[in-house]
């Protein structure tokens, strides 16, 4: 079995039942296929912005949500804390 890598940028449509792919760059760019794997990704852009790197919370991977909240959740019960000792 014949296979073939193709790292694509713009994907204009796909055609299940003709099993083909038309490619944004042009009109004729079409590429037929047998078997199709699709894997996508992406890279989180700063813009320049000092800080957010170390400090920001980027959605990329799934677990990146659970840690949001887990930080979120450590700073509440941080803060209830301070307040609580202040009070007494």
């Amino acid at each position: 079995m014949k296979s073939r890598f193709m790292k694509l940028n713009v994907l204009k449509s796909m055609q299940r039942r003709r099993k083909s792919l038309s490619l944004g760059e042009s009109s004729s760019s079409t590429i037929a296929y047998d078997y199709l794997v699709v894997g996508v990704g992406a890279q989180s852009q700063t813009f320049g912005i000092k800080g957010v790197e170390e400090y920001g919370c980027f959605f990329k991977e799934v677990w990146n949500p659970q840690e949001i909240r887990k930080k979120l959740m450590d700073s509440i019960e941080s803060a209830t804390l301070k307040n609580c000792y202040k009070s007494e």
